[in-house]
């Protein structure tokens, strides 16, 4: 009884000191390296239809509807 006692109370205090011991900010980061000119992303990511090669939401569904009016990558373009 007295051990189940003293379990309780450890996991008690290391519930209330964990806050304490850890800080209070998180950072998550990641990065990836393109070795292409930077021209030559910004051209491929500015086109809208491009992001069916890298989208989870696009890939996760690849029968969705998609409608496109304009020109894509110039302003006015409109994807639905």
């Amino acid at each position: 009884m007295i051990t189940t006692l003293i379990i309780i109370g450890v996991i008690i205090a290391l519930i209330i000191l964990m806050p304490l011991i850890t800080g209070r900010e998180m950072r998550i980061e990641r990065s990836i390296s393109i070795d292409k000119p930077i021209n030559q992303v910004f051209d491929y990511l500015r086109i809208t239809k491009n992001q069916d090669n890298f989208s989870t939401w696009n890939m996760t569904d690849p029968d969705m509807k998609k409608e496109y009016q304009g020109t894509d990558g110039q302003v006015g373009f409109v994807y639905n």
